[in-house]
């Protein structure tokens, strides 16, 4: 899964055939014109949720999905943005609300995998052109082993670096 591409589809694509082959790719919002793009180029299906920065697409804001018994809850995070952190009190109690025994967010660029009161946070992180590297996840489920996830790094070799001054 990713989220936050912020245009930067050629590192996105990079990361997609690092973990190749998934079953389907999730965008957890900000340049979800990047998920069409990445889903076109790899023939892989991709569902997505729109971000605060997807001002000019339409789309779902929030999506569930049940894997192996497991119901999936994917938003972009910004519905609980606190000063630039993501709340996670009040997005755990919303995902006790729905249901949800995974929550897949983005919004705040820190990956993380945790698991709270028996519901899995998963942020992938980013994709920023102007970062080191970019980052994403790959989330297993199966009724026999779980809910597994892997976050994986990835050099940024499309960084844009400013001129230095003369």
């Amino acid at each position: 899964m990713l989220s936050d591409t912020h245009q930067n589809q050629r590192l996105a694509r990079d990361a997609v055939g690092l973990v190749y082959p998934v079953d389907f790719l999730v965008h957890l919002g900000d340049y979800v014109e990047d998920a069409r793009a990445l889903s076109r180029a790899t023939g892989i299906p991709c569902r997505f949720v729109t971000g605060n920065g997807d001002v000019a697409e339409r789309g779902p804001r929030e999506l569930f999905i049940t894997a192996c018994g497991k119901r999936i809850w994917a938003i972009h995070g910004d519905q609980f943005d606190e000063g630039g952190r993501i709340d996670e009190g009040q997005l755990l109690l919303e995902a006790q609300r729905v249901g949800a025994q995974v929550v897949l967010f983005g919004h705040s660029h820190v990956q993380m995998w945790r698991v709270a009161e028996g519901i899995h946070l998963l942020n992938p992180g980013h994709m920023m052109i102007s970062s080191e590297h970019g980052t994403l996840a790959v989330l297993a489920i199966s009724r026999r082993d779980g809910v597994h996830a892997q976050l994986i790094r990835v050099p940024n070799r499309y960084r844009f670096r400013p001129p230095s001054p003369p």
